[in-house]
């Protein structure tokens, strides 16, 4: 039943993807990629791989991180800032993005974040997807 509820979930996060992409440029054959069935088996690091070809097979590219800061600015926009285990990066995110981010700060999860053109600020974002996994693997982390 679990399976089947992953599987559902990440046809919904595809389709989503698709249709926030729609100005990027992808090949019928990636199209088609992103839309085949993904048949999940294993456990979490597994399906995101899973994922992570798929989000590649259509031209983009994806990376796993934590949100540090999510909140309105004077103009109305969202800033968040974002890090993986690489780089960070501060930009105003679309309002959909932002949502996400801001629900994964507040609830203390990691998130996977697909994108554009090489950065994943602004709107070259196309997905926020919120992890299960929590950011803090210890309470004492918070004041290092």
């Amino acid at each position: 039943m679990k399976t089947k509820t992953i599987t559902h979930l990440l046809y919904l996060l595809t389709t989503l993807f698709m249709a926030s992409c729609a100005g990027h440029q992808t090949s019928k054959s990636a199209t088609a990629n992103i839309f085949a069935p993904i048949h999940l088996k294993g456990g979490a690091g597994t399906q995101l791989k899973q994922l992570e070809e798929q989000v590649k097979a259509a031209g983009f590219e994806m990376t796993n991180g934590k949100i540090l800061y999510a909140g309105p600015r004077d103009d109305g926009s969202h800033w968040v800032e974002y890090q993986d285990q690489k780089s960070g990066w501060g930009s105003a995110w679309p309002n959909w993005a932002y949502e996400s981010a801001l629900a994964s700060l507040l609830q203390n999860k990691k998130v996977t974040v697909a994108f554009k053109n090489g950065e994943p600020v602004g709107r070259n974002i196309v997905l926020v997807l919120i992890l299960s996994e929590p950011t803090l693997s210890k309470p004492q982390d918070a004041h290092e």
